[in-house]
């Protein structure tokens, strides 16, 4: 799913899939709830929502299923996370949370040619961009 939000491009088919959750209900049930978390490239986490006409997604009778996409802060995706991921797979995305304490998300602009080296350069040194730049710094 493609969505347009505020000017940026939430896109399920190229963004990273990090887990998701949902009801267990079928999806021909009006209950029927399904979140899928994603990481876009440029950092930023949102959810692929769907929902039946009694989930707060409000599919209808002649829509029963209505999807949607909900763009998220870090900290909102830490929540969800915790909620609705088991412990590895929070630690596989968020690291390890007695570990990350001390840790601050920030965003920053930088050119799209930047972003590519730098990315190309954290992987080469094994580390995840964050790594890396700390490593800098």
């Amino acid at each position: 799913m493609k969505k347009v939000i505020n000017g940026k491009l939430y896109d399920t088919f190229t963004a990273k899939f990090l887990g998701y959750f949902d009801n267990g209900k079928l999806t021909n049930y009006f209950s029927y709830l399904y979140e899928g978390l994603y990481q876009k490239r440029t950092g930023e986490h949102f959810l692929h929502c769907v929902g039946g006409a009694l989930t707060t997604y409000n599919g209808s009778v002649i829509k029963p299923l209505t999807s949607v996409i909900k763009p998220l802060t870090y900290e909102e995706a830490q929540k969800w996370a915790e909620k609705h991921l088991d412990g590895d797979e929070y630690i596989k995305i968020f690291g390890d949370p007695e570990e990350n304490a001390e840790k601050t998300a920030i965003s920053i602009s930088i050119r799209k040619d930047t972003h590519e080296k730098l990315k190309q350069a954290a992987a080469k040194a094994g580390k995840t961009v964050s790594e890396y730049i700390e490593g800098l710094i």
